[in-house]
């Protein structure tokens, strides 16, 4: 719940000398104080008083429970209320919004959006916030290992063939690359000696 004197924003700014650099920031609005948090485009150089121009400003349902992602047509978020959204970079306008829970910041890649959910990985539509496929690290996961790895996406030759990956040092113990293309499991590898998902 966010208090009455707490307000959550989304802000993106198009500053620099000659405004030609887009500046994506989550801003936190408490006890009538503006803060910038977590900005995901690059600062331009030097940072202090550059010419700024606000381009649009949403204000979030709930606090974001990590850094905002963007990309050339969108902005995305997850809050702590337990939603992904997603808004036009353009005029700020929401596309959609999924009801989901994430810690982690989303990766962006091959028109789709990656979030980390306890012990899975999500693969969203970026255009359309549905799913394309899922993957579940720790089967039957009583252990709470929360996959809260931030991935490395990839192009990689699998057995010869030019293959994109999502490559995840899971909290499980063990290494996984995936097709980050459909989500198929290609290997899985033990990195770690005492925690991992084989031995309990």
């Amino acid at each position: 719940m966010i208090r009455a004197e707490e307000r959550y924003y989304i802000v993106v700014l198009r500053a620099g000398p000659t405004l030609s650099s887009v500046v994506v920031a989550l801003v936190m609005l408490l006890g009538g104080r503006l803060s910038a948090q977590q900005p995901r485009a690059p600062m331009p150089r030097p940072a202090p008083l550059v010419p700024a121009e606000t381009l649009w400003t949403v204000t979030l349902p709930d606090p974001p429970s990590a850094a905002a992602a963007a990309d050339a047509s969108a902005v995305f978020v997850v809050t702590r209320g337990g939603t992904a959204l997603a808004f036009s970079r353009n005029d700020g306008r929401q596309l959609w919004a999924v009801p989901l829970s994430s810690s982690q910041a989303p990766v962006l890649g091959d028109g789709a959006v990656y979030l980390a959910t306890r012990s899975s990985v999500l693969a969203l539509d970026a255009d359309t916030g549905k799913l394309k496929w899922h993957f579940q690290f720790t089967p039957n996961d009583g252990y709470d290992y929360d996959s809260v790895q931030v991935p490395v996406l990839a192009d990689i030759s699998w057995k010869g063939t030019p293959t994109k990956v999502m490559m995840w040092a899971n909290r499980n113990g063990f290494f996984y690359v995936l097709d980050r293309t459909n989500g198929k499991f290609i290997s899985g590898t033990q990195f770690a000696r005492k925690v991992n998902l084989a031995s309990g």
